[in-house]
């Protein structure tokens, strides 16, 4: 892992921030996805990345506080789909 800092200004004073760098190759079939959802969102593959891991996120600690079942309806409530997880 990399790290470098970034500098901001708060009220004219200068903080640096160390923020982590994660430099990781993925296979040829993962980068076609990344490409495909970050064009598909006006956005960037990292940001992909961000999404994901924040709703990954998300369901996790659902998951662990309530339900492993995630469900799926539609604007009637009508249910699409249930997943069950198990992390």
């Amino acid at each position: 892992m990399h790290i470098f800092y970034a500098s901001k200004v708060l009220n004219n004073e200068r903080e640096d921030t160390v923020i982590p760098r994660i430099t990781r190759e993925f296979p040829e079939q993962v980068d076609k996805i990344l490409k495909e959802l970050a064009a598909q969102g006006h956005t960037s593959k990292v940001d992909v990345i961000r999404r994901a891991l924040g709703l990954y996120n998300y369901v996790h600690k659902e998951v662990k506080e309530k339900n492993p079942k995630l469900t799926l309806a539609n604007e009637e409530d009508k249910i699409l789909k249930e997943i069950v997880l198990d992390l």
